[in-house]
């Protein structure tokens, strides 16, 4: 039982309860493993930081009850655009980080797949933030959230 219950804990420490992605933590433990062994085998690296606008305004219109549901669902959509290759993360309230590994193909689909979000969310706005890199300009997760977080940040001043 003991260690079951060691286990129960330690996914409970990296794994946000509301969405059942990971939380900051898992994809910080997680994600360098992830991008290096990508690299390694030779494969590219894209990370999208996605930042779900207007949450806000549903939380105090309708509830934080409507305000989850609507977070948890985004979180079921970030596993179809993964399509069970990649990590996904609720890095904040209504903030999200994606990260996948692949030839030019799969970076390109993967691309097209969060870009589809946005008519899978319509009544939020999303900003979307990109980076990426190959194993001839291998940078570490924490460089590539950096820029798509920067990224994601032009996006969203541009739709204010």
């Amino acid at each position: 039982r003991l260690g079951a219950a060691t286990e129960t804990i330690a996914h409970m420490a990296v794994t946000d309860e509301l969405t059942g992605l990971l939380n900051r933590r898992g994809l910080t433990e997680r994600g360098q493993t992830f991008v290096d062994e990508a690299l390694a085998s030779g494969d590219h690296v894209i990370v999208a930081f996605i930042d779900v606008n207007n949450l806000k305004g549903i939380n105090d219109f309708h509830g934080h009850f409507v305000g989850d549901s609507h977070l948890s669902g985004i979180g079921e959509s970030f596993r179809w655009v993964l399509d069970d290759g990649g990590l996904a993360a609720r890095v904040g309230g209504d903030e999200f980080a994606l990260v996948a590994r692949g030839g030019p193909d799969e970076v390109s689909q993967f691309r097209s797949r969060v870009e589809l979000l946005r008519a899978r969310v319509p009544h939020f706005g999303v900003a979307i933030g990109w980076a990426q890199c190959g194993p001839d300009d291998a940078r570490t997760l924490r460089t590539l959230f950096g820029e798509a977080d920067e990224m994601m940040l032009r996006h969203k001043r541009r739709l204010i």
